[in-house]
């Protein structure tokens, strides 16, 4: 008597692949920047600007933590916005002919405070919170409901 075997079950091996499968997705994703994980370590951002850089008239763009953003003089205060575009990121534009951020990547739009006006963008601009801090101007990563000095 000769002894067979055992053959393998195919839907076995098909559940052992894709448990793997599933295993090595899981942990690929937990490697990914920018998860939760990271972001609820992370230490808030802060920029520093000299205020003699920022014009009396006019915007001045600078990058704070990665998010180019442009600072503006509101009588005795700052405004600092982020340029990315709310639809997908992009990064948009001041354009004084027409009053308006533009968004070249899919022709949106901006009013001056932000707001969207036109494509497909449905939120507004996002607002940085700013303090004078001597003779610079801290952006940090908090949102303000407006112009802070």
């Amino acid at each position: 008597m000769t002894r067979r075997d055992p053959q393998p079950d195919p839907r076995r091996r098909r559940f052992c692949r894709h448990g793997l499968y599933l295993l090595g997705g899981g942990l690929a994703i937990s490697w990914l920047p920018g998860c939760a994980g990271d972001a609820a370590q992370r230490e808030p951002a802060e920029t520093r600007v000299l205020l003699a850089l920022i014009p009396g008239e006019g915007r001045v763009a600078v990058d704070h933590a990665g998010v180019p953003v442009e600072i503006q003089r509101r009588g005795s205060g700052y405004l600092v916005r982020s340029l990315l575009c709310t639809h997908q990121g992009c990064r948009i534009r001041w354009e004084a002919e027409t009053g308006t951020y533009l968004c070249p990547c899919h022709n949106g739009r901006f009013d001056e405070q932000g707001k969207p006006v036109q494509g497909p963008p449905r939120r507004a601009l996002r607002i940085y919170a700013a303090r004078v801090d001597g003779s610079h101007l801290v952006i940090s990563d908090s949102t303000s409901s407006g112009a802070d000095s």
